[in-house]
């Protein structure tokens, strides 16, 4: 390995690989689908998986200062990326992000229509969902503030 390492990934000797802020929110958005999947068919997640999920969940918030706005999260070469067209992996709707958040559902839809959620997306005709992990964090960090 010579120089600055990609993005990324970077392959080191012994069988380690380095991941850039990039390679961190890919492989972020790749445990998280691989973990609904499992959830969806029943499967435990193996506590090597739940260490690998919490690691890459720390780094990614240092990932996400280190790239900056979402146009800077562009990865070249994967146009269905999560970091340049986000594709939900674990969706709820505004009734379960409501439940989540203590607020009313139409207040969910009217920060939804605000902007506020990252992830919000409302297909044509149809309703508003979010990414479940943008709607946990906000609810961890609302009662972090009420508790605080």
């Amino acid at each position: 390995m010579t120089g600055v390492p990609d993005a990324v990934a970077s392959a080191l000797p012994g069988g380690y690989t380095l991941l850039g802020p990039r390679g961190v929110l890919l492989v972020r958005w790749a445990l998280k689908a691989a973990e609904a999947s499992a959830r969806r068919d029943g499967i435990d997640a193996p506590q090597d998986f739940i260490l690998l999920r919490e690691t890459v969940h720390a780094a990614a918030e240092d990932a996400r200062s280190a790239i900056g706005s979402a146009e800077a999260r562009l990865v070249p070469g994967l146009p269905l990326s999560p970091l340049s067209t986000p594709v939900l992996v674990d969706p709820v709707g505004t009734a379960e992000a409501a439940r989540l958040l203590h607020w009313s559902a139409e207040w969910v839809r009217s920060r939804c229509r605000a902007g506020e959620f990252e992830t919000a997306r409302r297909p044509t005709g149809g309703s508003w969902v979010i990414e479940r992990d943008e709607v946990e964090s906000r609810a961890l960090a609302q009662a972090e503030r009420v508790a605080g």
